[in-house]
């Protein structure tokens, strides 16, 4: 169960505290942002998979998550979160499994979620740029990584968060999809080079046809103004681009002075995998 599909793991993502004290009865209270009332759907479920089978102690279980990238907007916000959270709960609860058991939690629930197919698995294994070649669970998934040049950077620019059930409840989108992902992850696998890699994504997303004008804006923007590649987020009403260092400025400025007015980030490459903070 997962997905196979290339991508680049940012420098920033979700971190968690969790506090867990016995008592007699469950309860689990989120909260995102400084947001207890925000849905975390993903999440609540990853964390009722590792309470369910009986295996785990009751009581009252904290969250409290800061993600610092967009929601929603095909940067992977539900599965970095989700994956942040069970590995901070089974730390906090006293779990003493294996952290890929722990992990496909999170997988799990991004999946049913519809929040994600594969995204579990590229964060819990990959860092830097690369693709998964093997789908499957963190720790069955194989992740090829390619090389990052010095002095690149990654900015985005984000406009409105995307349903991803619009796409994986389409059985036309699902076939495009998986056709053109194939295509793509060969040429990866022929020339495993970030520039391969992004020219892949550029094309994959063009063909698979969900870039609004507006998105196809951005991206244009974001070239005129020296970005090396820049493509849609899959899935999401954003885009993402490859800049030299040197250039991140104009890019930044030309975006941020888009009268679309998007959220603009810039990021560096992530050089490190998932992990628990002491």
């Amino acid at each position: 169960m997962g997905a196979t599909g290339g991508g680049f793991i940012l420098s920033r993502g979700v971190h968690t505290a969790a506090t867990f004290v016995k008592g007699p009865s469950r309860r689990v209270e989120i909260t995102v942002n400084g947001d207890k009332n925000y849905p975390a759907a993903t999440t609540k479920r990853a964390i009722e998979l590792i309470f369910k089978g009986g295996r785990v102690a009751t009581g009252s279980l904290l969250l409290e998550q800061q993600v610092e990238v967009p929601i929603g907007q095909g940067f992977g916000a539900s599965a970095a979160s989700a994956l942040s959270a069970v590995l901070a709960a089974a730390a906090a609860i006293g779990i003493e499994e294996p952290v890929t058991h722990v992990a496909y939690a999170a997988h799990v629930a991004d999946i049913v979620s519809q929040t994600g197919l594969g995204t579990v698995s590229a964060i819990f294994e990959g860092v830097g740029a690369g693709a998964i070649t093997t789908p499957g669970a963190p720790g069955i998934a194989e992740f090829l990584r390619v090389k990052i040049p010095r002095g690149l950077k990654l900015v985005t620019a984000s406009l409105a968060p995307f349903a991803k059930s619009e796409l994986l409840n389409s059985a036309v989108l699902r076939k495009r999809a998986n056709r053109l992902g194939e295509i793509a992850l060969e040429r990866v696998k022929r020339t495993p080079t970030i520039d391969e890699l992004a020219r892949s994504g550029e094309w994959f997303a063009g063909e698979l046809g969900l870039e609004t004008p507006d998105v196809r804006a951005l991206i244009k923007i974001a070239k005129n103004e020296g970005a090396l590649r820049a493509s849609q987020n899959m899935i999401g009403y954003s885009i993402h681009c490859i800049v030299e260092e040197g250039r991140v400025s104009e890019v930044v400025n030309g975006l941020s002075e888009s009268t679309l007015h998007p959220d603009v980030r810039t990021f560096d490459f992530g050089r490190e995998r998932s992990r628990r903070l002491d």
